[in-house]
């Protein structure tokens, strides 16, 4: 069976190539191709942080950098690491994706981006959202404080049930 190599896609060639149909010398391998496990990460306000996996379907290894743009009210919200790294062919690398910042925000939702691009090659986007939580105080006793005749001190419970930072 003949090819008409120039009527095929590239990843169809490479497709032919890993499988052992085309004309390939020994060690050749499909070139790096990174992919992530989703394209939307929501971070809500109990979480810290997300987990995001690189994988790399090719053969060859691939080096990437990730660039993080998340900035609200002049404050950078979102990191990610390792910011950089390599992922060997057919394997993956997890991300850790991590708010920073967050009680510097006020309440509200906020969104961002992560870029990956792979070194000689393309990039992969994902979408991040993440919400700033409201404070909400919590007195104990909720009524009145009772010191009574004999009594110099009674204690007073303080506490912040919200997701938000209480100033």
């Amino acid at each position: 069976m003949l090819l008409d190599f120039e009527q095929l896609s590239s990843a169809t060639i490479w497709a032919l190539i890993a499988a052992g149909c085309g004309p390939v010398g020994e060690g050749d391998q499909a070139p790096a191709f990174l992919t992530v496990d989703k394209n939307a990460i929501v971070i809500g306000p109990e979480d810290d942080a997300k987990m995001l996996e690189v994988s790399n379907t090719g053969g060859q290894t691939a080096t990437f950098t990730v660039e993080v743009a998340a900035t609200a009210a002049g404050t950078d919200w979102l990191t990610v690491e390792p910011a950089s790294g390599v992922v060997t062919g057919g394997g993956s690398k997890t991300l850790l994706v991590m708010t920073k910042n967050r009680e510097k925000l006020p309440p509200g939702t906020y969104h961002g981006e992560i870029k990956i691009t792979q070194e000689g090659g393309g990039s992969e986007t994902v979408d991040v959202s993440m919400t700033a939580g409201q404070p909400v105080l919590f007195v104990e006793p909720s009524d009145t404080l009772d010191f009574g005749d004999s009594e110099a001190s009674v204690t007073l419970l303080l506490k912040n049930t919200g997701s938000g930072a209480l100033t």
